[in-house]
């Protein structure tokens, strides 16, 4: 059987961000090519979809917000892939980018539009780099006002009327209060291990918050909170799983229904209309289903379905008429043999853990090993969506197992802060525990496993190497972490408040314990052997953490391939990045057998590899 084109992975989640504008007449996405990302535009009443494409492209489209009048739409971007961020104004009816402002090292949001005047709520931490007052955008005339001077707050609610009605004040140990700013009171304490399972979501057309609430229980439920005497009403819950989404009905203002997540998607309805509604849309495709956008009269919507085995699909529901259309998809009719099914696995840890973990077996004949691919966060989970990269290196001949391990979000706040200090233990006992369990449950012959991960995935992929070389032949970073104490220092202020939960996951208070879980002090001799990849932008994790895990691999002489990407950040973005990029898989352990046959194959950093490493020293003495 062929494998899956290096093409269709390098081009693949092309399709991105597809809204419906307010009046409901047209549909936008953000579509990517080689040359960079841009918006496209069709009628939903035309029958042929005619399109026509916003001339201009971007590096990085961050996200996009219509007008209520649906003349413009505000754009972010991210131009260097740095974390400093842009806003333009496109004109719908014109084509073409006609406003921008330039915001220079610091970061803008779209909290809003106001329907009645047409105005943007942004919120933009120029002056504080750690918190971010909000301006009024007067869309029309471009121009702008402060109206809330923010000293304190890590998040802000707004009503309906996009009034700033309550925030939330970090605390150094990880807890946080949620304040009412309009009456000057506090209105309750989040405890530091609620941080994750508490938060306030929004306001609702009754005047109460709706909250995810872990308070008092290990599950987060969804509830609702008066804003007057702060007395909290449960709507929905499950003893298995968090609350995952919810969906807030266009018209009313008011919660319809709620997602919860185990092995695959399930709904809540509040009302009969909505569960009638959800009934149909789920005849449609059997997919994990979520509604991403809808006309401003409730009447047109625009729902996502994602499959383990499909790439995404995106329709187009007509609720008066009951007509569901297709959309937009990326599928390929001649991959459509190719792709491969996501089994969802529970095994249990020493502990008696239930962890969950989804096996991808490859339908060739071919046993390649198998590939443990790690999510980041650590506060992240797996889920049973579509991708790309999976689905390739499956058609290659390797099992893909994903875990959720301890630290795991949608499991419990039990679950998630287990992992807190110790995640070599971590490693041990939930990682290489779970994978041997599979391996011998499934009867798998796997002689060769590799681990590898994105952001915190690839910390652990360095972490596995360097502490289990006897278990994982090789391993794949891309953008992760090497030394935890200096990452700390590098966390972008910006994200002040999970630095201050970070601290307490790492235990930046014991300097030992910091050096015992940093692969870059772990490495010997017996090190497996290790890829790593990192944009030099990366506003996240700084790139000079691949640098010296290379630099430090190779006075040991341990086996070892760095890519640094210029004009990336935290993840590789640019098409042409992406076929390097996975051009560096291929070579590591696709093409040429790779999957390390006892190291036998010497992984030493190209020169030009060693170029962009000198030139990586000389840009930092220029720093």
């Amino acid at each position: 059987m062929k494998a899956m084109s290096f093409e269709d992975l390098c081009q693949g989640n092309s399709i991105r961000g597809v809204k419906i504008s307010p009046d409901g007449k047209l549909i936008s996405f953000i579509k990517k090519d080689v040359d960079g990302e841009q918006l496209v535009f069709f009628s939903c009443d035309s029958l042929n979809r005619k399109k026509f494409i916003c001339k201009r492209k971007f590096t990085n489209i961050v996200g996009y917000l219509w007008s209520y009048s649906t003349k413009y739409i505000l754009l972010i971007s991210d131009p260097l892939n740095n974390g400093m961020w842009n806003i333009h104004r496109y004109n719908v009816y014109e084509n073409k980018i006609d406003k921008e402002i330039n915001i220079d090292n610091c970061q803008v949001k779209i909290y809003g539009i106001d329907k009645k005047v047409d105005s943007a709520v942004l919120g933009i931490n120029r002056r504080n780099p750690q918190f971010f007052d909000i301006y009024r955008l007067d869309i029309e005339n471009w121009k702008m006002e402060l109206v809330y001077k923010n000293d304190s707050y890590f998040r802000l609610i707004f009503d309906s009327k996009h009034r700033v009605r309550l925030g939330c004040k970090m605390n150094t140990d990880g807890s946080y209060y949620i304040d009412n700013i309009e009456k000057k009171v506090t209105m309750t304490k989040i405890d530091t291990n609620d941080f994750f399972g508490t938060f306030p979501l929004c306001i609702t057309s009754d005047n109460q918050l709706l909250l995810r609430d872990s308070r008092n229980r290990d599950k987060s439920v969804i509830s609702k909170m008066n804003l007057d005497n702060c007395k909290t009403n449960i709507l929905a819950f499950s003893n298995r799983v968090d609350v995952d989404e919810s969906f807030i009905d266009p018209v009313s203002g008011d919660i319809a229904a709620v997602a919860f997540y185990y092995k695959r998607k399930f709904w809540k309805c509040f009302n009969n209309e909505t569960e009638s509604v959800f009934k149909l849309l789920q005849s449609f495709n059997a997919g994990d289903m979520s509604i991403v956008s809808t006309s401003s009269d409730g009447n047109r919507w625009i729902v996502e379905y994602s499959n383990s085995d499909y790439p995404l699909q995106y329709v187009l529901f007509e609720k008066k008429e009951e007509k569901i259309t297709l959309l937009l998809n990326e599928h390929r009719d001649e991959n459509k043999d190719l792709y491969v099914k996501k089994q969802a696995i529970v095994t249990e840890n020493s502990y008696e853990d239930k962890i969950l973990c989804y096996l991808m077996e490859p339908k060739t004949y071919q046993n390649k090993g198998l590939i443990v691919f790690l999510h980041g966060g650590p506060w992240q989970r797996d889920t049973c969506k579509f991708i790309y990269l999976h689905q390739w290196l499956v058609s290659k001949g390797f099992y893909v197992l994903t875990i959720n391990y301890r630290g795991s979000q949608g499991f419990g706040k039990t679950f998630l802060n287990a992992a807190a200090r110790d995640w070599v233990k971590v490693l041990n006992e939930d990682i290489v525990a779970s994978t041997s369990n599979i391996i011998k449950e499934k009867r798998l012959d796997i002689k060769n496993i590799a681990i590898m991960g994105n952001s915190f995935g690839g910390y652990l992929a360095q972490l596995g190497i360097t502490e289990r070389p006897d278990f994982f032949t090789c391993g794949i970073s891309i953008g992760g972490v090497s030394n935890l104490g200096e990452g700390l220092k590098s966390y972008p202020v910006y994200k002040g408040f999970q630095k201050d939960i970070f601290k307490i996951y790492i235990s930046s208070d014991d300097s030992e314990k910091v050096c015992e879980q940093s692969p870059v002090f772990k490495i010997n001799c017996n090190t497996s052997s290790l890829l790593l990849i990192h944009g030099i932008n990366d506003p996240i994790v700084n790139y000079r953490e691949s640098v010296e895990m290379i630099q430090k691999m190779m006075t040991k002489d341990v086996n070892v391939l760095g890519v640094l990407f210029s004009g990336e950040g935290h993840s590789v973005k640019k098409i042409e990045n992406k076929i390097h990029n996975n051009n560096s898989h291929k070579e590591f352990w696709v093409d040429e057998r790779k999957m390390c046959e006892d190291c036998e194959v010497k992984f030493f950093c190209t020169g030009a590899c060693r170029a962009e490493i000198n030139k990586c020293k000389d840009y930092e003495e220029r720093l």
